[in-house]
């Protein structure tokens, strides 16, 4: 089998998804996962990654970038890693439509290449988008998804 990307793989540790997560996007690429924003940094500096998902609920005090939107305009606006593309991912029950429209908004104002937003998560969906991006590296459009 041969590895298509690295992927790195920003998420809550209280996050369930990441199982699933590995499944799916570790079949044909390697996944890096981190619950940090410092670890991720180190990852980014230390890695040719191919691809950045990150969890945009996930918030730390004790660090420089204190949520995920603070990560992506950091990365964006680095001249070694703004060419990295950049998924905002998001499973939250209950979502509505003001939330999803809002988040939506701020990941592509910052830079991110890609915005996935649902209620349960859905591997299907998140298979199709992360395939979507890295089939598509050179082009600049803005991916939506949310269910």
């Amino acid at each position: 089998m041969t590895i298509v990307a690295l992927i790195l793989a920003i998420l809550d540790e209280q996050d369930t998804s990441h199982h699933s997560m590995s499944e799916i996007i570790g079949e044909n690429n390697d996944l890096i996962t981190t619950h940090t924003f410092r670890g991720a940094l180190n990852t980014l500096i230390n890695s040719r990654i191919d691809l950045v998902i990150c969890d945009i609920g996930l918030f730390e005090n004790q660090s420089t970038f204190t949520c995920g939107f603070d990560f992506l305009s950091f990365v964006k606006h680095d001249a070694e890693l703004s060419h990295i593309p950049f998924v905002c991912f998001t499973v939250k029950r209950m979502i509505n439509e003001s939330f999803v429209n809002g988040v939506r908004t701020a990941a592509k104002a910052l830079g991110a290449e890609a915005c996935i937003a649902m209620e349960q998560f859905d591997n299907t969906a998140l298979e199709t988008e992360v395939k979507r991006l890295l089939r598509r590296s050179d082009s600049a459009s803005f991916l939506d998804f949310a269910s």
